[in-house]
């Protein structure tokens, strides 16, 4: 029986191909790799996903999905690039490096459900009746095709107007990132006149590979725009984090599901067995 849901959805895809996501919500990519954030919504409401990347919120806007809607998002809102994720190595032996990249990789996607509630007049001294105004960013609202991203507003109801754009003449310069890796020397000294100073220990350095998601390609994916508003509360929030596939462990299950060779005899096992048929050999 298929896996029903009843909250809206997101996943890391590669050429719309679901990653494998591990226990641990880690998903491994190679060096370079370009993928899309899928998004989907079996839900009978309409909902706005907003994205952070690297643990910082991409854009004030975000995608809208219709109920039963479904998009791979590939690249950013605010600039036609994809997401790329490269990778990097930096000394893995101080506590202050691993607190500096504890966050790489970090694709988060929170959703919102629209607000439907009806705007309720405000009676005037006067005794004539107006409906409120709203304060809106500046920031522009786009469609994703069928899917749509809006703007946040900074009071309750997102009031925007609709409007229109294509990327097709604008051009875009290259991101490029350097990385240092820092090494310590630990020394220790003897008390007393008389004694000598003891020899510096060298600190070996332990390189760690990590990775974020930086700008990719250029895209083709254009956006249009809408106007809708939604709870400031969230639904649902998917979180992943990326890692480079250096990083990646076995599971003992997927093992199993590949086959597995004897230890004893050398003789390689089906996926669903216990012994080895050759010797019994357990594996």
């Amino acid at each position: 029986m298929a896996n029903i849901t009843n909250k809206p959805m997101a996943y890391i895809t590669v050429n719309k191909g679901r990653k494998k996501i591990k226990q641990d919500k880690h998903v491994y990519l190679e060096n370079g790799t370009e993928f899309e954030i899928e998004l989907h919504n079996p839900t009978q409401t309409t909902v706005l996903a907003k994205i952070s990347i690297n643990n910082t919120l991409i854009s004030y806007s975000g995608i809208v999905l219709r109920p039963g809607e479904r998009v791979y998002l590939e690249r950013y809102l605010d600039n036609p690039n994809k997401f790329k994720f490269e990778t990097y190595n930096v000394n893995g032996n101080t506590e202050e490096v691993k607190k500096a990249i504890e966050k790489n990789g970090l694709v988060k996607v929170e959703f919102y459900n629209e607000d439907l509630t009806p705007s309720n007049p405000i009676v005037l001294s006067s005794g004539t009746y107006t409906g409120p105004t709203w304060q809106t960013t500046t920031n522009p609202t786009w469609t994703l095709g069928d899917f749509t991203y809006i703007t946040n507003t900074l009071r309750t109801p997102i009031n925007a107007m609709y409007s229109s754009t294509s990327d097709a003449s604008l051009s875009f310069g290259s991101l490029s990132t350097t990385s240092t890796s820092y090494s310590a020397n630990a020394s220790r000294g003897i008390v007393g006149a008389s004694a000598s100073a003891a020899p510096t220990p060298k600190l070996r350095s332990k390189s760690v590979e990590t990775g974020r998601v930086e700008q990719g390609s250029h895209s083709s994916q254009s956006f249009q725009t809408v106007s809708k508003k939604f709870h400031y509360f969230t639904t649902n929030v998917v979180e992943y984090q990326i890692k480079p596939t250096s990083q990646m462990y076995v599971d003992a299950k997927d093992l199993k599901k590949v086959g597995q060779y004897c230890t004893k005899c050398g003789r390689k096992g089906k996926p669903a067995d216990n012994f080895c048929s050759g010797c019994g050999n357990r594996f």
